[in-house]
């Protein structure tokens, strides 16, 4: 089968989405027990560049340092096939072959872009891994000078930025390619959600209790409790989470330009122009890269975003508008 950044999506997959997210908002909102949960133990490790947490409740403490260091390390294999900044990374080798040539790929990358073309689609390209060109654009990239590009300059980056430009089969083993010869691709908060799934799917071989694998903006987990939930940070307040997965999509700093502009470094696909109508934006649901990459079209979409998020069972989110104003999606618990 042959599968390329369409239109047209796999039925299979939307549906194990479906179920595995349903899984998920069932977990934001039910009690695993009540019990006082075992000793908690935690580690931080920097890989690949991200700063991963692994917290773990055990009451052995041997075993729960054990079951972190091979979480840890199960992270570290994912990032260096999928995360666009390290050299050698089955995503650096594919934008660096020219276009229109199959480049081999393991299963972990052909989950990670059929996932990324799903959420593409589903947002209408409010997602899209294909988006770093826009860096450039605005003068963001290689220490330049930022600035606000001219409208048509803006229309002709975006030819590049277009998620349909990748193509992935399964047909002679598991080969993506680029169809366009200037297409980059990063995957972003995906990649960072792939490498904390794999380490909580560890943890949960290991045998551990309860568990959680953070970045600053990413979280997956399991085990908690109703009288013990995993508190993660948000921009405003906390999000108390029992299983599944959050991603944080914020705005940043403000940028000033060449030209006196303020702009944010965090932009709208389907526009060319940073994304500016909220302050941030939260997604959970059952994988953590999936509520990544969620979490950034979210944020892209605006006003739009809260509607998205309310039509589509698997995701609970919340969302801060520009005017200060939060809205929290009913079944997501922030405190």
């Amino acid at each position: 089968m042959r599968r390329r950044g369409s239109r047209t999506g796999s039925v299979a997959s939307r549906l194990l989405l479906v179920l595995l997210a349903a899984g998920s908002a069932a977990g934001c909102t039910g009690a695993s027990g009540s019990h006082a949960p075992p000793a908690e133990w935690s580690d931080t490790r920097i890989v690949h560049g991200v700063e991963i947490v692994v917290a773990v409740r055990h009451p052995d403490e041997t075993a729960a340092r054990a079951a972190i260091a091979t979480a840890l390390s199960a992270a570290e294999e994912i990032g260096g096939r999928l995360l666009a900044g390290v050299r050698g990374s089955e995503i650096d080798i594919l934008v660096h072959v020219p276009s229109h040539v199959w480049v081999e790929i393991s299963g972990t990358t052909y989950e990670a872009l059929s996932q990324a073309f799903e959420v593409a689609e589903a947002t209408d390209g409010a997602y899209d891994p294909t988006w770093p060109p826009l860096l450039d654009l605005w003068g963001l990239a290689h220490g330049d000078v930022p600035h606000v590009p001219r409208d048509f300059e803006i229309d002709m980056m975006l030819r590049r930025v277009d998620w349909t430009n990748v193509e992935v089969t399964d047909e002679e083993g598991l080969q993506a390619r680029r169809l366009g010869m200037r297409t980059q691709i990063d995957l972003g908060g995906l990649a960072r959600g792939a490498m904390l799934d794999a380490a909580v799917a560890q943890l949960r071989l290991a045998g551990m209790a309860a568990g959680r694998a953070s970045t600053r903006d990413e979280h997956a987990l399991f085990g908690g409790t109703r009288a013990q939930p995993w508190r993660i940070p948000l921009p405003e307040g906390n999000a108390l989470l029992r299983e599944g997965a959050l991603a944080v999509a914020q705005r940043g700093a403000p940028i000033e330009t060449a030209s006196g502009d303020t702009i944010y470094a965090r932009f709208d696909p389907r526009t060319g122009r940073p994304a500016a109508a909220s302050r941030w934006a939260a997604v959970a649901t059952a994988r953590a890269s999936t509520a990544a990459a969620y979490a950034d079209a979210v944020f892209a979409m605006g006003a739009e975003g809260r509607a998205f998020v309310k039509d589509r069972r698997e995701l609970l989110g919340a969302i801060e508008n520009d005017d200060g104003i939060l809205w929290v999606s009913r079944g997501l618990d922030v405190q």
